[in-house]
């Protein structure tokens, strides 16, 4: 099992649940990455806007390439199917800052996270995937 970053606008999420919250796209651009995603990995889901993270969702199947219209407004390519496994109330998240053991940000200038997240699909180191869902299950129990 590994870890993705999946990265939301608030446009894209809407897109995402309206479509059954089944699978997620990327741009064509980012069809390499994606090709590597497996069955299994956990990608946390971060949405821009400064709600942060806010829900997990976890690979359902091998992903594949389709630029077909899929989302309004979207000119996705690299699509990964998945089911979501943990969401927070729409006014929750948790931003980089407060995760403050995450190797990209321990130690690091105050903004230097913001490229990391921008960065998306991206592969998430195993320690900070697990701080990131540690820190979700807590919020949510909370």
């Amino acid at each position: 099992m590994n870890y993705w970053l999946n990265l939301f606008s608030e446009e894209s999420w809407s897109e995402f649940v309206r479509h059954g919250s089944s699978v997620s796209g990327f741009r064509e651009s980012r069809w390499t990455v994606a090709r590597r995603v497996q069955a299994g990995d956990i990608m946390p889901c971060y949405m821009t806007g400064g709600r942060g993270f806010f829900g997990i969702t976890e690979v359902t199947a091998t992903p594949f390439f389709d630029k077909s219209p899929r989302w309004d407004g979207f000119d996705f390519a690299a699509w990964i199917p998945l089911k979501v496994s943990l969401l927070l109330p729409d006014d929750a998240g948790i931003r980089p800052p407060d995760l403050r053991e995450l190797s990209w940000i321990k130690g690091k200038p105050e903004n230097h996270w913001v490229g990391r997240v921008r960065a998306a699909l991206a592969p998430i180191e195993d320690a900070d995937g697990e701080i990131i869902v540690s820190a979700l299950n807590q919020l949510l129990l909370d």
